[in-house]
């Protein structure tokens, strides 16, 4: 029988969790030789940051939670939303740029709001970097 980090029950060796206080008890390597274990990669906290804000400007969000994870489906749909918001602010700006009188106040509330859209995902993005994994927010992509 193994004992409970936590408040030193006994917890069966097939059991997961300590019945008494509900804690993760890790298993023992001879107990699951053909398990592998889970290899977390550490990453520089300082660079996640950078990759939040600078490439933002570029249209580019979500390349912290890629460098943390390159599996995780999050940075990879926060990266194509923020590429097609990005585009579609340059592109109505160009058009306001090419014309002139009405087009102007039509395009100018949403390119607003977009604009907006896309400082609140880069936002969320430089909490995530800067909390780990999104911080108390979580995203729900």
């Amino acid at each position: 029988m193994r004992r409970c980090p936590s408040c030193g029950a006994q917890v069966p060796p097939d059991s997961l969790t300590c019945p008494e206080c509900y804690t993760e008890v890790p298993r023992d390597m001879s107990e699951r030789p053909e398990q592998q274990v889970e290899v977390r990669r550490s990453y520089n906290r300082t660079l996640s940051i950078l990759l939040a804000v600078i490439p933002a400007f570029f249209g580019l969000l979500g390349l912290s939670q890629i460098y943390r994870n390159h599996r995780s489906v999050t940075g990879w749909k926060i990266l194509v939303i923020g590429l097609v918001l990005y585009a579609l602010i340059v592109g109505m700006m160009f058009l306001i740029v090419a014309s002139a009188g009405l087009m102007i106040l039509l395009a100018a509330i949403p390119i607003l709001f977009l604009g907006l859209v896309y400082l609140l995902l880069a936002g969320a993005c430089l909490m995530d970097a800067y909390m780990g994994d999104a911080g108390p927010f979580g995203f729900l992509f």
